[in-house]
């Protein structure tokens, strides 16, 4: 597993993918065949514990962790897996905001 990406930031429009009832997808670059534009859909964002991933949660904690959902996807082009984190804020009262955190590229043997 490695961390490709790690949202500094933290909450900022640019990684924002849904903030209250509007939707945004967000677009990275394939780390590995750097041609294919990698789409992360928040309608696919579910718990961790769901992904039944077999991969080591401590070093995915030192790596900034699992976010309060998970989008995993494949690039259609060289079939390489990525971890996408999705974090949560409410900056106002019944406002709730998602935005991407980390993305990590998932090794073959951690699928």
């Amino acid at each position: 597993m490695k961390l490709i990406f790690q949202n500094e930031k933290g909450w900022t429009n640019e990684y924002t993918i849904l903030d209250h009832r509007t939707k945004t997808d967000y677009f990275f670059w394939c780390s590995s065949c750097k041609t294919k534009l990698i789409r992360v859909d928040f309608n696919q964002a579910v718990h961790f514990q769901e992904l039944n991933l077999n991969i080591d949660i401590v070093k995915v904690k030192e790596l900034k962790g699992i976010g309060f959902l998970n989008v995993m996807t494949i690039c259609e082009n060289c079939k390489t897996n990525f971890l996408i984190n999705i974090n949560y804020i409410e900056p106002n009262n019944g406002r709730d905001v998602f935005f991407v955190e980390n993305i990590f590229e998932i090794d073959k043997n951690e699928e």
